[in-house]
């Protein structure tokens, strides 16, 4: 074969190759679209450019409902926020509603249940109106007719699936945002809650979360309450509405104070209008609720800033919120990772006239096997063993220990020796690798006691007193002025003295028969 044919066939070759890839295979996806747009009931509309929606609900009420910056509005029956979730997956719907089947010679739409007597979803574009009409449903196949009656020709009769229009059959407080609070957790810098016969004030710091009110209990507060608290809100959702209007305004008031209120002072202006808050620029710098009455034993009702309705809410959430001061002060006594820990010290301090008698110190290392006792002061000895699983017990307890009540605010030395703190029964340190900026070790309350053989760096300290067995244990942390209590089952888990510690934590002395 020449060569002039062999490069002609060579190109068409080429040609008939790009003809079937972009055709055939690339071509395909295009066609698909393509008809995939032509049963389209709106051609061209986008879920999201819908603005405006507007029907009857399955209560027979008149909803409207328009889009703005926040979410889905509603206007009628009520001046609500929407549910978001719900009016755009029917915005969703209506922008992608297909037809299954295309009715030729359809003839009068009365016929299928359309025309005068059909169910109306109107939307809005921008300034263009669009109507879908919702009519019988067929015969067989599950489908119910519907139509664009922009689309004049009587051959623009459609059916659908019928669970494709399900959407839109939905009552008022179904299309309601059921969010008792919007708002957002990053921006709340104040938190005022309140309950029958108490209240706190909470406020941001930089380093963290501080009581403000009352003053006698200033200082760093619980961290985990707080976020708990403000987690526990932003996911509180309404079982209903109640709507004043429906009602002639009556609602049964709670007797004195709300069963439980909360304010939330915001750093920057929220989104959401909540009509009652303060405002800037229109928008609000506190929101909040009140627990206004019971419609039972299973719920309340919530007044949240919207004038004339009220929420149906779980009194299982509204009782779990913290309602005394205690939940919401800073209350660990020392906090660290146990596998930050590279020895532990035990002081004891002997009962009665403790200045005349000198504390047993005893110190216990971390090593290849566990824990082992490096050094003791007279009458202990180092060669003394630990119950198995006693050490490490003990240090996992240290490591968070956390207050159960307490006692008093700022100790007082009256205080101090009928808890038994004066001098403590126990005193424990945990200690970790020292840094390159740590190069000595870090006493602790009383730097003359405990061994110095090696840096360490102090990781708490926290001193034991007498133990009422309702009440608790009494106890003091290092740089902290209050004394509280620990829980009283926690003296199965720590050392409260010295002969305490011998029977519980150390296997008995075993006897050198040769020296007998």
């Amino acid at each position: 074969m020449q060569p002039r044919n062999t490069a002609v066939l060579f190109a068409i070759a080429v040609l008939l190759g790009a003809f079937v890839y972009l055709y055939e295979i690339q071509g395909e996806a295009g066609r698909e679209d393509a008809n995939a747009e032509s049963l389209r009931i709106f051609p061209g509309v986008e879920a999201e450019a819908i603005d405006v929606l507007e029907f009857r609900t399955q209560d027979d009420r008149a909803f409207l409902s328009v889009r703005v910056d926040a979410g889905w509005e509603i206007q009628t029956p009520v001046s609500f926020p929407g549910d978001e979730v719900g009016l755009d997956a029917i915005a969703s719907t209506l922008a992608n509603l297909k037809s299954e089947e295309t009715i030729a010679s359809a003839g009068a739409p009365e016929i299928y249940g359309l025309g005068e007597s059909a169910k109306l979803i109107q939307f809005r574009v921008g300034e263009q109106h669009y109507t879908l009409e919702i009519g019988a449903d067929t015969p067989v196949g599950g489908s119910v007719y519907v139509r664009n009656p922009a689309q004049s020709d009587l051959e623009s009769v459609y059916s659908v699936a019928r669970f494709r229009v399900d959407s839109f059959a939905r009552d008022l407080d179904a299309l309601r945002d059921r969010r008792v609070l919007r708002f957002d957790r990053t921006k709340v810098n104040r938190v005022v809650a309140g309950w029958p016969g108490g209240s706190v004030t909470l406020e941001k710091t930089e380093a963290g979360w501080a009581i403000a009110n009352p003053k006698e209990m200033s200082g760093p507060a619980d961290a985990k309450t707080v976020d708990d608290l403000l987690s526990d809100v932003a996911f509180l959702r309404a079982l209903g509405f109640k709507d004043l209007a429906d009602t002639g305004g009556a609602v049964t008031k709670a007797d004195g104070e709300p069963y439980y209120s909360l304010r939330l002072g915001l750093s920057e202006p929220d989104p959401y209008d909540h009509e009652g808050n303060s405002q800037s620029d229109g928008h609000p710098l506190e929101v909040g609720f009140q627990v206004l009455s019971d419609t039972g034993e299973e719920e309340y009702l919530v007044s949240a800033g919207h004038p004339g309705v009220l929420f149906s809410v779980p009194r299982s959430r509204i009782d779990g919120f913290p309602r005394e001061l205690f939940a919401f002060r800073f209350k660990e006594l020392s906090e660290f990772e146990t596998k930050d820990v590279q020895s532990f010290d035990l002081i004891f301090n002997a009962p009665g006239e403790a200045n005349s008698v000198k504390p047993l110190t005893v110190r216990v290392d971390r090593v290849a096997t566990g824990w082992k006792s490096a050094g003791a002061g007279e009458g202990l000895g180092v060669d003394e063993e630990w119950v198995v699983g006693a050490a490490a017990g003990l240090v996992a307890e240290f490591a968070r220990l956390e207050a159960v009540s307490v006692v008093e605010e700022v100790a007082g030395a009256n205080t101090l020796g009928a808890l038994g703190l004066q001098p403590p029964s126990t005193i424990l340190r945990a200690y970790g690798a020292p840094t390159a900026s740590d190069p000595t070790e870090v006493a602790g309350a009383d730097a003359k006691v405990g061994v110095v053989s090696a840096p360490r760096v102090l990781l708490a300290e926290v001193s034991l007193g007498a133990l009422d067995p309702v009440a608790g244990i009494a106890a003091k942390a290092f740089g902290q002025a209050a004394i509280y209590r620990l829980d009283p089952a926690l003296a199965e888990q720590l050392p409260l003295g010295l002969e305490d510690f011998r029977a519980r934590f150390l296997l008995p002395a075993v006897e050198d028969s040769a020296a007998e």
